[in-house]
């Protein structure tokens, strides 16, 4: 399916080429285009490496929110012990 998508062939020739049935090549391709349209094909590197750099982002941004946190309560704490 890859062949017919990426290159234009004609399924008919890929098919033949690959030893297929023509009808069942087709299915794959109609299968793989519908899944490209829905989002749920196969993942690229590019965006392999989008979600890498996402999730590294995404951790950074826990690991802050959590030292702010404590920070908070910390201040929180003087304020309620110091009365203000």
């Amino acid at each position: 399916m890859r062949i017919v998508l990426e290159t234009g062939k004609p399924a008919a020739q890929v098919a033949r080429d690959l030893g297929v049935r023509e009808a069942t090549l087709q299915n794959w391709v109609h299968a793989a285009r519908k899944a490209s349209e829905a989002g749920t094909g196969p993942v690229e590197e590019s965006e392999r490496e989008e979600l890498a750099r996402l999730r590294a982002k995404e951790k950074e941004q826990a690991k802050r929110i959590v030292e702010l946190t404590v920070r908070l309560a910390g201040v929180c704490a003087l304020r309620g012990r110091d009365g203000w």
